[in-house]
């Protein structure tokens, strides 16, 4: 729901949620995030339970073959090496990006 609303929105909601985090603890995180999050690179939200969750939307593409087979996504590379990554094909949604 927050991904959907208005960007202004979403950092309003953020910065209230990131006020929650203990300032001792998690000082640099926090400060990271809160630049995510006026960036509008990132959405925070408090669940129902009181913790502070990061919100990412992904868009995943699924294609099968006649057959039934389905494309996977078996591994990522980081420029050095590669590790497992089962899972379809997708990528992080970026704000004010239309899916069409």
């Amino acid at each position: 729901l927050v991904v959907s609303m208005s960007k202004q929105v979403q950092i309003t909601i953020g910065r209230e949620a990131l006020g929650h985090l203990a300032t001792h603890r998690w000082a640099r995180s926090k400060d990271n995030l809160a630049d995510e999050v006026d960036a509008a690179k990132s959405i925070v939200v408090v669940t129902e339970t009181g913790a502070i969750m990061r919100v990412v939307a992904l868009v995943t593409l699924r294609v099968e073959d006649l057959e039934g087979r389905t494309l996977m996504q078996i591994g990522k590379w980081d420029g050095r090496e590669v590790s497992p990554a089962v899972q379809l094909p997708g990528v992080k949604q970026e704000t004010d990006e239309l899916l069409a």
